[in-house]
């Protein structure tokens, strides 16, 4: 199985749907508001971290940068962020040099799921059609 339908999937989904996250919207945050994200990040919290991987998606209000983005994101998601979840999951499933880590894409959106973020649920509901990044139960895939 190919990598791309479920990287496909969440591609249009970050792409076409407004997310709750600053830098998902048309709006740039001021410098000011990312400076303040950034300090409260660097504290540790949470939405914050989210905010500012969102900026960093878009390069809206910082220079764009993926791997700062999923930096933000990822520390976001640990603390159990559902939106960062998604992003998380979703840079995981566009690393096309590392089969395992379509495995891991699958688990953050699964994470997600279970909070009722639908673009995760959407993501999650492709692995599991197409088969990649799960084992089916009873081996039906």
């Amino acid at each position: 199985m190919s990598l791309f339908n479920v990287s496909a999937v969440c591609l249009f989904l970050v792409l076409n749907i407004q997310g709750s996250v600053a830098g998902a919207d048309s709006v740039k945050p001021s410098a000011e508001q990312v400076q303040q994200w950034l300090k409260e990040a660097e504290k540790g919290e949470a939405k914050a971290q989210c905010e500012l991987g969102a900026c960093y998606l878009w390069g809206k209000g910082v220079g764009q940068s993926f791997p700062d983005s999923e930096k933000w994101f990822r520390k976001s998601a640990e603390q159990g962020n559902d939106d960062a979840q998604f992003y998380v999951g979703f840079f995981c499933s566009l690393n096309l040099d590392a089969g395992q880590r379509l495995s891991e894409s699958v688990e953050w959106f699964r994470k997600a799921s279970e909070q009722g973020n639908p673009k995760a649920q959407n993501c999650l509901g492709v692995a599991y059609a197409k088969g990649e990044g799960v084992k089916c139960p009873l081996g039906l895939l």
